[in-house]
């Protein structure tokens, strides 16, 4: 499989915790890229470094004006309070362009309210914090709201900060990272702990575990 590149973009304090679990299992450890797996870019409005929630710094790979003409394979959108303060125009229109052209949009926590904000969310189903939360944003798309740890329809990946298990499972499922019995072994590990999952998990990844 082609290498494929995760276009990470970098909101000021992002949240840590939600994006750990598909960095990590998308690009593999210490940052090499897994055979057929991604490569993990990440983008902002400037090169100056990221400081995340938990005060790690983190350095950004290109702007959002380099990267305007390419087309990753998923674009990812953490969550971050600056969504709420209605920053980060210029990675919501990125967005909206990619979707349109068929990549893959993940948004998580905040990130969605950006995604309701530029109208993403009007007609597609999703979910996200809370019903409530997306309602302060006056979109339109209050009926396709889902109950559900994790939603994907039409491009767009959305999930609540305490969901970032089944919002990893669902992107990689989105992007047909694996097979399907590494996704459902892997995630139900992670959610449930049971030593069942870790094995049916190592049986599924031996028997090569790569989507074709």
């Amino acid at each position: 499989m082609k290498q494929r590149t995760l276009e990470l973009f970098l909101p000021d304090a992002l949240a840590d915790w939600e994006i750990g679990f598909l960095t990590a299992h998308l690009a593999g450890g210490h940052g090499r890229p897994l055979p057929g797996g991604f490569t993990i870019r990440t983008v902002a409005e400037s090169k100056a470094p990221r400081t995340t929630m938990g005060g790690l710094r983190v350095a950004v790979d290109a702007t959002l004006d380099e990267v305007a003409s390419e087309r990753p394979a998923v674009f990812v959108l953490p969550g971050s309070s600056a969504w709420d303060e209605g920053q980060h125009g210029a990675a919501l229109e990125r967005a909206k362009a990619l979707v349109d052209d068929g990549v893959v949009v993940a948004a998580i926590c905040g990130a969605t309210s950006g995604l309701a904000r530029v109208g993403l969310l009007d007609d597609r189903d999703h979910t996200s914090n809370a019903r409530e939360y997306l309602l302060g944003t006056g979109y339109a798309g209050t009926e396709r709201y889902v109950e559900a740890p994790a939603v994907f329809d039409r491009g767009v990946v959305t999930a609540g900060a305490t969901d970032a298990v089944a919002w990893t499972a669902t992107v990689m499922r989105a992007v047909d990272a694996y097979t399907s019995n590494v996704i459902d072994a892997w995630e139900q590990l992670y959610l449930t702990s049971r030593p069942e999952h870790f094995f049916a998990l190592m049986t599924a990844l031996q028997g090569g575990g790569e989507a074709v």
